[in-house]
C-alpha cells in the first residue's frame, strides 16, 4: 500500500461562480467542473482504501472572492474531510487531520459550497488515496459530451471530456508496468436505438478486456468490474467510444473513468486538452498545473500544489500539435533537472532525469516558448513514485494570502 496523489486541476471557466449554490466535481485525477447534479460527477471506487490530505488551491485574481467550503462526498453524503475558504482570500487550504475510509463500491466526489454570487477561483482540489493493496489512482475524464450519429471517438485517460475522431492527441505514455481495471461510465441521457461502446486503447489497439456496452435507451452508471488490461512500461493508453449506425437519437455522457494499479508504488498525474489544445504564443514563459485541465498562467502560484508525499518524479511527458520550446518540472519556484525540449508536433519525454520531492514541496510545470512559433499542448503528465511510508496526520490549517488590491495582468 502506497499513498498516491490524485490531482484534480483547473475548471473550464477558471472559477466556481453563480452561488449561493452547491456544485459537484469528481474525486480523482481529473479536471474540476461545476455540475449542479451530483450523480453526473460521482465515480464508483472498486478498490478499498483511505482518502487523506484534502488540499485546495485558490488563485489570487485580484477580484472579490466568495466564502466557500469544499467537502468530500461519499455515497451522496458529506464525508469527514472539509476545508473552509474565507471571503477575499487566496492560497492553500488543507484538512490534514481527518480521513475518509473507502469501501469497494463507494461513490466519491467533491462538493463546492458557495455562500454568494462572487467567484471562487479554485485551481486544484487534491487528495491522497492509499489503496488497501498496491498503489491505485482513479483517472477520470469528465464533461458533457453528446453524440447523435455513428462515430468512433477517442478521449484522454484523465482531464476534460474532449473527444475527436483522431487518436494521437489523447495518448498518454504510462512508463511503468501496471494494470487498468474497473472501467466506469456515467450516461446522463440516452435515446439511441442501438448500443454505444466504451473501451480502452493500448498502443493504438482496442482492448477486448475492458468493455462497457450501453444498451439502447439506457442511462445511469455502467461498469466493467471483471476485466483488466495488463500494461507494460511505455504503453500508450486512452479511451475509445463507438456509437451504432442510427442517425438522430442522441446519447449524452459525463464520465469515463478507470483505475490504474501498480505494485511498485508508482502512479501518474495527467493533464489534457485533447480537442483544441492550449496554445502559448512565442517568446513567453507560462506555468501549468500538474494534472487535470491544461491551462497556463503568468503567475506561478496559481498552479503550484503541494506534493503531500515524499516521492521521486520521472518521465515528464508532453504531446504537442505544434511549436518549439521547453517544458520543465518546477519545485519550490525553481527549475529542476526534469526537462524536455519541444521541437515541433509529436510526443516528447524526459525518460532520463528524476527529481526528489518531500511532502511540503510546491510543484508545477513551466513551458518557455522560443523563436517565432507558438506551442499547442494536448496531453502532459509525469510519473511519481512514493518513496516513504504515509506521513503522520497533522492539524488542519489554512495559509491565506489576502488578495492584492492591484489587478495583476
Amino acid at each position: 500500500m502506497a499513498e498516491a496523489l490524485q490531482v484534480a486541476g483547473n475548471t473550464p471557466a477558471g472559477n466556481f461562480f453563480g452561488g449561493p449554490a452547491t456544485f459537484y466535481t469528481p474525486c480523482g485525477n481529473t479536471q474540476l467542473i461545476s455540475f449542479n447534479a451530483e450523480t453526473s460527477t460521482q465515480v464508483i471506487y472498486r478498490t478499498a482504501g483511505t482518502l487523506s490530505k484534502l488540499f485546495v488551491l485558490v488563485a489570487n485574481t485580484g477580484e472579490s472572492v466568495q466564502a466557500a467550503t469544499v467537502k468530500i462526498r461519499k455515497n451522496g453524503a458529506d464525508g469527514n474531510m472539509s476545508v473552509s475558504i474565507p471571503a477575499d482570500t487566496s492560497g492553500i487550504f488543507e484538512d490534514n487531520s481527518n480521513t475518509d475510509t473507502v469501501a469497494a463500491g463507494d461513490t466519491l466526489n467533491y462538493a463546492v459550497v458557495l455562500t454568494g454570487a462572487n467567484i471562487v477561483p479554485i485551481r486544484a482540489i487534491n487528495t491522497l488515496f492509499a489503496a488497501d493493496t498496491n498503489t491505485v489512482v482513479r483517472h477520470v475524464a469528465v464533461g458533457t459530451q453528446t453524440v447523435f450519429f455513428q462515430l468512433t471517438l477517442y478521449a484522454a485517460l484523465a482531464g476534460p471530456m474532449d473527444v475527436l475522431s483522431s487518436e494521437p492527441t489523447f495518448k498518454f505514455d504510462v512508463n511503468t508496468a501496471g494494470s487498468l481495471k474497473n472501467l466506469y461510465v456515467y450516461v446522463l441521457t440516452n435515446s439511441r436505438t442501438d448500443a454505444t461502446t466504451f473501451k480502452t486503447r493500448i498502443n493504438g489497439v482496442t482492448s477486448t478486456n475492458l468493455v462497457i456496452s450501453v444498451p439502447a435507451s439506457s442511462s445511469g452508471a455502467f461498469e466493467d468490474t471483471s476485466g483488466s488490461d495488463t500494461l507494460a512500461a511505455d504503453d500508450d493508453v486512452n479511451y475509445i467510444i463507438a456509437t451504432g449506425p442510427a442517425f438522430g437519437p442522441q446519447i449524452t455522457w459525463t464520465i469515463i473513468s478507470t483505475e490504474l494499479e501498480t505494485t511498485n508504488s508508482k502512479f501518474h498525474a495527467i493533464a489534457s486538452k485533447g480537442n483544441a489544445g492550449r496554445t502559448q504564443n512565442a517568446s513567453l514563459t507560462k506555468y501549468y498545473p500538474l494534472g487535470g485541465l491544461i491551462d497556463f498562467s503568468g503567475v506561478e502560484a496559481d498552479f503550484q500544489i503541494e506534493a503531500n508525499i515524499a516521492a521521486t518524479i520521472t518521465n515528464l511527458f508532453v504531446y504537442c500539435s505544434a511549436g518549439t520550446g521547453t517544458i520543465t518540472l518546477r519545485k519550490n519556484g525553481a527549475a529542476t533537472a526534469l526537462t524536455k525540449a519541444i521541437t515541433g508536433a509529436g510526443a516528447f519525454e524526459d525518460s532520463t532525469n528524476s527529481v526528489s520531492v518531500v511532502a511540503g514541496d510546491l510543484i508545477d510545470y513551466e513551458i518557455v516558448t522560443t523563436g517565432a512559433g507558438s506551442i499547442t499542448t494536448r496531453v502532459m503528465g509525469c510519473m511519481l513514485e512514493n518513496t516513504a511510508a504515509p506521513p503522520a496526520a497533522a492539524t488542519s490549517f489554512v495559509i491565506p494570502r489576502r488578495i492584492n488590491t492591484l489587478l495583476r495582468l
